[in-house]
């Protein structure tokens, strides 16, 4: 009958609906996956690299939505990480370079250097200022600077160095004036010490530059 047609009609229009209705859900899945979960996957995988060291991670998206002005700032980001880092390393080996090399100098150095925290303790001490003083350098290194003088000079010293850090003037600073020092046994002889200061990060640090002078006073007598 007319009815029956026009139901059967009906019936297969939906099948079609339904039918196209699946396609389109199947469709948008795929697409989904390759255009939006895909690339976020690439991206959390790529983070994760870059997180554990390997900054040369770059996400490769071609489409023209907001994915790929994400990978596109994702890309900026990772490269400005990468050359920063790679000029972190270089300052690193440059100052590694230089610390080396004022070690050195200060191991290669005649005279007796002493490093000088702002605290009082020794930092470095040189050969120099081994064979002069007679402690080696480990039991030197983190005692007191005043173990290397007499009594009578240690709260005159004490005292300058608190001036020193209070004010930041002193008037022994890079002049060289006659001093007098004590030996490990005890012994004490006549010196010429320079002293200068630098201040980095916030933080003092003294070198005195010492030498002893007790062979050309006794030639003078």
């Amino acid at each position: 009958t007319h009815v029956e047609n026009e139901r059967q009609k009906l019936l297969r229009w939906l099948f079609v609906i339904a039918g196209f209705s699946c396609l389109v859900f199947v469709v948008g899945i795929v697409l989904t996956r390759r255009y939006i979960v895909g690339p976020l996957q690439n991206a959390n995988l790529a983070a994760l690299r870059i997180s554990r060291g390997d900054f040369s991670q770059r996400l490769n998206i071609t489409s023209r939505d907001e994915l790929a002005r994400l990978a596109v700032a994702f890309n900026e980001m990772a490269a400005e990480v990468e050359r920063l880092l790679g000029t972190l390393k270089l300052r690193h080996k440059q100052a590694e370079t230089s610390t080396r090399q004022f070690r050195a100098v200060i191991e290669g150095a005649a005279d007796a250097i002493v490093l000088m925290g702002e605290d009082g303790l020794i930092e470095q001490f040189n050969r120099a200022a081994e064979r002069l003083f007679g402690y080696e350098r480990n039991e030197a290194i983190g005692q007191p600077v005043t173990m290397l003088m007499p009594e009578t000079y240690r709260e005159r010293h004490n005292d300058g160095l608190r001036q020193y850090l209070t004010t930041g003037r002193s008037t022994k600073m890079g002049m060289l004036h006659q001093i007098e020092g004590a030996r490990k046994d005890g012994t004490i002889f006549a010196g010429e010490i320079t002293i200068s200061a630098t201040i980095a990060d916030g933080r003092s640090t003294f070198m005195g530059v010492l030498r002893d002078i007790t062979a050309r006073l006794d030639a003078e007598l």
